[in-house]
């Protein structure tokens, strides 16, 4: 698969990034927001399944720390 279809199909993905770190958060979002349709993100798990709750039918994808 070529570079450009990576692209193209990056662009039609959404998801919810969990991080409670506030730098790392901020860094990922700065790298995924350019790349992605859409990038929700949490600071905690409780805020994280509060969001995916209210937007479940658009999340593709759940991307979490530990």
């Amino acid at each position: 698969m070529s570079e450009s279809n990576y692209s193209n199909i990056l662009e039609e993905i959404t998801i919810l990034y969990v991080e409670d770190e506030n730098d790392v958060r901020d860094f990922t979002s700065k790298i995924l927001n350019p790349l992605l349709k859409k990038v929700f993100m949490a600071q905690d798990g409780e805020e994280g399944l509060k969001i995916f709750q209210e937007n479940k039918n658009e999340i593709d994808l759940i991307v979490s720390d530990i």
